[in-house]
């Protein structure tokens, strides 16, 4: 046994002396390891050593180390453990499989509890690199609502790396922002709320071969919280970003990708995965240059709307999904808005439609959709074009069972060469044709088919099939608003089916009354205004008139008479019309107390302003004349009106032009 021990005692010499120039270990500054003692100094004085001498490595033998501070890597300085390949712990969740602390490299974190935006615990600068460690934060409860830290790792400077480390129950992961090329290799763990953040990237990140997975805790109140509010991967500015072999289990939202303050993301995503998370990827907005995602796999099927892709309403950029698989028994794989692209080719889509509600695997609500060459595996709705998308190419798609596509698109699009399992002799000679009629009216839609045998039919609005519509005719009678929308028909045979249509309802609904003008009563010289509202379909036009003749410009809502005198009373009368027709209502305008008023009557036209004067003896010198007031014609002629005059004596006035 001496022997032995002896020989190893003279290896580990000679392997010391031959690395001594470049590495340095924590013991030497006083690490001690054993989960109580504070390392964070002895780890900072090795770090900050291994930078005076211009990099090397700090090595963190096999131990606990408790942190209660934070760490800063130097540039050119690994900070390394035991392990060479990333470890697991799941021992905490499953006896008797190793616990964080039983063996290799552990970091005990406790700074900053509750302290969301603290300082990370560690930050890697200029071509230094995090490996083989593992990060556990032994105040988090297994059994809890997680409590906040910052970020266990933030990547800064150029070229910073995170190799075969495990995080094993962060509160956030990693910030990979505000670098240029940082490498994340090799990482495993339960981040809860944050995985990996990336933004504010001008020069290639790289991602490979992430798995984030509950090993630290499946307890139902802290894996609950996570499904509601965790997000494994987020991208913000990034350009590009390379993204390989990655995957996480169990979050609100597996891949989400955003607009920050300084972009979006284009990236290549090559064999990514999401599971069990309620919206499998999310894009808000991504580059016009696009997401390139290939050989990817989604799992949706928890939560209240459990959807695998979602692209949201401000997006204006590229999604391409390219030989990918999308099951789980889901709401929809994918639910489509925006003004961007977005593509699958080469996919395979299963198990939609969940919970049997007659969902559409592909709901594309506006953009342009692509979906060729993939595979639906299930009888069920396969594909929703709604009347925002602006164009469509739905093409060489597999079918199971029946083909049920939806288009009610009012832009370009395609839709051909999609097999089926049904076989179908029918030939629609006459489709459905559009039509636009008034409420209350009726309106009827025909199809002309043949086919082997006898024909059915079932008539359909907005997607939903109307009873007793068993022939080839639907007549409606006493219209109304909502029977407005789009009708097809599904005509059956013995051999198959066939969908006629569709074919689109517009019901117009002639001007109705809502806010009548009110008759005034009003002193000389004040205004008034008149009021009305309608409803009706399509909107109301109005027109103003004046004792039965139009008010020139008078086509608003709302009428003004400024200064009113005799010569404006009267009846004021809207005209309300639409498409559907057209309704008149009148009010008048009288004036209380008349009576007469001295004045001016100015014959010019607007931009030039006038002092009015008077005097009681037209002999005054004019420079004794007194200033009532300016006035700045409106319109030709225009009249100023002196309020205090009746009952006043004899009074001469005149308008002296302003300069």
């Amino acid at each position: 046994m001496s022997t032995r021990f002896f020989w190893f005692a003279a290896v580990l010499s000679i392997a010391v002396n031959a690395t001594a120039t470049d590495t340095w270990s924590v013991l030497d500054y006083g690490a001690k390891g054993d989960g109580q003692t504070d390392d964070t100094a002895a780890f900072q004085n090795a770090l900050n050593a291994a930078g005076q001498a211009s990099g090397g490595v700090v090595y963190a033998p096999r131990g606990n180390s408790f942190f209660a501070g934070h760490l800063t890597v130097p540039p050119a300085v690994t900070l390394k453990g035991v392990w060479e390949s990333v470890p697991s712990h799941n021992g905490l969740r499953d006896t008797g499989l190793p616990k964080p602390t039983d063996d290799g490299t552990t970091f005990l974190v406790t700074e900053n509890a509750g302290n969301e935006a603290g300082s990370p615990f560690l930050t890697l600068n200029h071509n230094s690199t995090l490996k083989g460690v593992t990060i556990h934060y032994p105040n988090q409860a297994v059994d809890a609502v997680p409590q906040a830290y910052p970020y266990a790792i933030a990547m800064r400077g150029k070229n910073p790396a995170v190799l075969a480390v495990e995080l094993l129950n962060p509160y956030n992961g990693i910030d990979a922002s505000q670098n240029e090329r940082h490498l994340i290799r090799d990482v495993h763990g339960q981040p809860l709320r944050r995985g990996i953040f990336v933004d504010v990237i001008w020069d290639i990140g790289r991602i490979e071969n992430v798995h984030f997975n509950p090993w630290w805790s499946l307890n139902p109140i802290l894996f609950t919280w996570q499904r509601e509010n965790g997000e494994a991967f987020i991208f913000g500015k990034s350009d590009w970003q390379y993204v390989h072999n990655t995957f996480c289990y169990g979050y609100n939202v597996g891949y989400k990708f955003i607009e920050s303050a300084t972009g979006h993301c284009n990236g290549n995503f090559l064999g990514i995965g999401a599971d069990n998370c309620f919206t499998a990827l999310k894009v808000e907005q991504c580059s016009p240059v696009g997401l390139l995602i290939t050989n990817g796999e989604f799992v949706s099927f928890l939560g209240l709307d459990p959807t695998m892709i979602q692209v949201g309403t401000n997006n204006t950029g590229t999604v391409r999904f390219v030989n990918s698989s999308f099951w789980g028994p889901c709401n929809q794989i994918a639910k489509i808005a925006g003004s961007g692209t977005v593509g699958f080719s080469d996919c395979t889509f299963f198990q939609w439609d969940g919970r049997n509600e007659g969902r559409h695997a592909i709901q594309a609500e506006s953009g342009s959709v692509i979906v060729r060459g993939c595979e639906f595996h299930e009888d069920k709705p396969q594909i929703e074009l709604s009347t925002g998308v602006r164009r469509a190419v739905i093409t060489d798609n597999l079918i199971r069972g029946r083909k049920r596509f939806f288009n009610n698109s009012t832009g370009n699009a395609v839709v051909a060469n999609n097999v089926s399992d049904e076989v179908s002799d029918i030939i629609i000679s006459q489709q459905p044709l559009s039509l636009t009629v008034v409420a209350g009216s009726s309106a009827e839609f025909a199809v002309i088919a043949t086919g082997t045998g006898s024909l059915t039919y079932q008539w359909r609005h907005n997607g939903k099939s109307l009873p007793n519509t068993d022939t080839n005719r639907l007549l409606l009678s006493g219209i109304q608003l909502a029977n407005a929308g789009t009708y097809d028909v599904i005509v059956t045979s013995s051999l198959g089916s066939a969908t006629g249509g569709p074919a689109t309802l517009v019901v117009q609904v002639p001007p109705i009354l809502s806010v009548p003008p009110v008759g005034q009563q009003i002193s000389g010289g004040q205004s008034a205004t008149f009021t009305v509202a309608a409803t009706g379909n399509p909107p109301s036009a109005y027109q103003w008139l004046f004792n039965g003749a139009p008010i020139a410009g008078a086509t608003g809502s709302e009428l003004i008479v400024s200064n009113a005198m005799t010569a404006e009373v009267g009846a004021y009368s809207v005209v309300m019309s639409n498409a559907a027709g057209a309704i008149t209502n009148t009010a008048d305008l009288a004036l209380l107390d008349l009576k007469m008023f001295a004045g001016v009557v100015i014959d010019a036209g607007p931009g030039t302003s006038f002092r009015v004067e008077f005097t009681t003896d037209v002999n005054t010198p004019t420079t004794n004349w007194n200033a009532l007031g300016t006035i700045t014609p409106d319109r030709r002629p225009s009249y100023f009106f002196h309020l205090d005059s009746p009952g006043e004596p004899r009074r001469f006035y005149r308008a002296v032009p302003l300069p």
